[in-house]
């Protein structure tokens, strides 16, 4: 009997820890941005991958894949009025994170296995194209971001995390600009 009761605390105990550490994963909705409405029929966000399959990509061992973001982000910030048969599309064309180590100098660290830090490689590259309705042909931009994210390899899941949702926050920050930039280029399409 007292077996299976130490058992069973066990095990909640098991359950409690999983149920907390579930939770600590932040969330990016990107809800702060304020929704632009557009002058056209649809606005959506396409993949046109000139580098698929990148055996080095590491993308999906991120908090939130850069792509997905930049989804959620354009979900929310762009919104399509229905009129005419405009349309606004974000085109991404790359959207990789590459990872290095990167070991200390020091010898004594080394040895130690301390000081070790990890290196994001981000390659993002996405085509804006707007076509608002009445507006004879298109305006195409490109956004090229190359960004790194440089964090020591002892760091807690956690802390990683909220490193990489920070990172990602910034990006997107930064994309949106450039995607404001391309819009007054073609200012019939706001409404």
């Amino acid at each position: 009997m007292k077996k299976i009761l130490m058992t069973a605390a066990a095990v909640a105990l098991l359950v409690g820890c999983a149920n907390t550490n579930a939770s600590t994963a932040p969330q990016l909705t990107f809800a702060h941005f304020t929704p632009i409405s557009l002058n056209v029929q649809s606005s959506g966000v396409t993949e046109a991958y000139t580098n698929p399959n990148d055996p080095n990509d590491v993308s999906s061992q991120f908090v939130l894949a850069p792509s997905e973001a930049i989804k959620r982000y354009a979900a929310n910030r762009f919104k399509a009025s229905g009129a005419g048969n405009g349309q606004f599309t974000i085109e991404i064309q790359d959207s990789r994170v590459h990872i290095r180590e990167i070991k200390q100098q020091s010898k004594v660290l080394a040895w130690a296995d301390a000081g070790t830090e990890d290196e994001y490689h981000l390659y993002l590259t996405l085509r804006v194209i707007s076509a608002p309705s009445g507006f004879n042909g298109n305006q195409s931009t490109t956004i090229k971001m190359d960004r790194t994210l440089v964090m020591p390899s002892k760091v807690t899941l956690a802390e990683r995390e909220m490193r990489q949702v920070k990172f990602l926050e910034k990006l997107v920050t930064d994309v949106d600009g450039k995607i404001n930039e391309a819009l007054e280029l073609t200012p019939a399409i706001r409404n």
